[in-house]
């Protein structure tokens, strides 16, 4: 029996590894018996929640209870609805939560494995958890109605939320509409109900194994043949299935210890045949993964891996990671029977896509040298954009002043103006000429050659006749 064949049986027979609990604690012990040497290894201790079943009841019974009170207090209902609805938000996109902060956590555990490099160019990290859920989800095969469920949930929030902003602002609910806000509730309840009873119960809290098999295996692969450019960390988490819990402490307390790029690759269930990449994934809301993980997906295509590309209507350690910025993928186990053969092939993968990543940022970085001059050009140009921009916004800007000022400027009435026109001398062309040949009397005048100063013309002609 191979390595991975024999890890699979030897942490498969552990039992109760819900989130949180004793069994989590005593996978995490019996992996790091068999991590193999020359790896930097230690125990990360975190605090999270670890039942999402309880944070959903609580969320739809406030809701509903809210939604009772609010047909006779809708103003107050509707603040705590909003409330509610955008906690509801924040679970469903992973990014933030409102209603978790006042509930209990449980301690856990991360176990992180460092094949440290000497200036690396970047870093992988390759996720797996230790724990199980306590609720098993459904299979990708059939109707998904489970994994839907929540999107039903959902939107009936939502319903109910509006119909109550609606009533407190003064619109009556008349019959029609409240028919519909009734409705909204009774969906918010059966979709909940469906979805606690079509969820099978883990009783027994234990699996295959498979993923932390292949990260074992890998971990002998990459001792044994070492990933130049690149640091690889293996990280067996804890609390993965109740709110990614672990990867998401192990980002914030890695964020200056792993090298940009960093490419995370989370393994959920590898030995179920056939393997599927998830490129989207959400419980209510379709979240794409960035380019990164889907391009070296369709490089394998070009190399004649068929590995399909499948939307998750749940959440694993990759969607965490996405959320806070880095590059991911997952890969996950479809519908067949564990099996050693299909792990050993994740682990084949797995190590091909780490390869090549490596071999990327290699190349990306001895280019890099070539590339300044194209960097330089484009920063250039940008600024040269920036700057024409800035200066139709200024010019567009003092138009739009001048034009307002001209506006707001009052011009003179009728009588202002003709007032002004009988005060002004030039006003009047043919007055303005007289006025200009008429001599001021307190002006000198020049004297007369003949003598007489001041007289007129005819007593001039006259004397000279005389």
């Amino acid at each position: 029996m191979d390595r991975i064949g024999e890890d699979m049986e030897a942490l498969s027979g552990i039992t109760g590894r819900f989130a949180g609990s004793e069994g989590e604690r005593a996978m995490l012990h019996a992996v790091r018996k068999r991590l193999p040497d020359g790896w930097l290894v230690r125990s990360e201790g975190f605090v999270s929640h670890v039942r999402p079943d309880r944070v959903t009841a609580v969320h739809v019974a406030l809701l509903v209870g809210i939604g009772i009170v609010g047909v006779w207090w809708p103003g107050w209902a509707s603040l705590f609805a909003l409330l509610i609805t955008l906690s509801l938000i924040g679970e469903a996109t992973g990014q933030f939560s409102i209603l978790r902060r006042v509930l209990l956590k449980s301690a856990s555990y991360n176990l992180v494995a460092r094949d440290a490099r000497p200036a690396p160019k970047g870093a992988v990290v390759i996720a797996s958890p230790l724990d199980v859920s306590r609720w098993q989800r459904q299979r990708r095969s059939g109707l998904r109605l489970a994994d839907r469920a929540w999107q039903a949930m959902f939107w009936a929030a939502m319903g109910v939320t509006l119909f109550m902003v609606v009533r407190a602002i003064g619109e009556p609910l008349g019959p029609a509409t409240l028919d519909v806000y009734l409705t909204a509730l009774g969906i918010l309840v059966v979709t909940a109900l469906f979805r606690s009873i079509s969820l099978r119960r883990d009783k027994v809290g234990t699996n295959a194994a498979g993923g932390a098999a292949v990260l074992l295996e890998l971990m002998e692969r990459f001792g044994a043949e070492p990933v130049n450019g690149v640091e690889v960390w293996i990280a067996f988490t804890g609390c993965a299935h109740t709110f990614q819990g672990g990867i998401t402490q192990f980002l914030e307390l890695h964020r200056d210890s792993l090298s940009d790029p960093v490419l995370v690759v989370a393994l959920d269930e590898p030995e179920r045949s056939p393997l599927h990449a998830v490129t989207r994934e959400g419980p209510v809301f379709s979240q794409a993964h960035r380019a990164t993980g889907p391009a070296l997906v369709e490089r394998l295509r070009w190399a004649g891996i068929d590995l399909s590309e499948v939307r998750l209507y749940g959440a694993t350690d990759a969607r965490a990671a996405m959320v806070r910025g880095y590059r991911s993928l997952a890969l996950s186990g479809g519908d067949g029977p564990p099996s050693a053969d299909a792990a050993r092939r994740a682990a084949d993968l797995v190590e091909v896509l780490v390869r090549w990543f490596a071999a990327d940022v290699a190349e990306v970085d001895s280019d890099r040298s070539r590339l300044q001059g194209v960097a330089q050009a484009l920063e250039e140009m940008r600024a040269e954009a920036k700057q024409r921009r800035s200066f139709r916004r200024l010019s567009q800007f003092s138009r739009s002043s001048r034009s307002g000022a001209r506006e707001s400027d009052p011009s003179p009435s009728s009588g202002e103006v003709d007032e002004v026109s009988d005060e002004s001398p030039s006003s009047r062309p043919g007055e303005s000429q007289g006025a200009s040949e008429a001599p001021d009397p307190l002006e000198l005048q020049p004297s007369d050659p003949s003598g007489s100063e001041g007289a007129p013309p005819t007593a001039q002609g006259s004397r000279a006749q005389d």
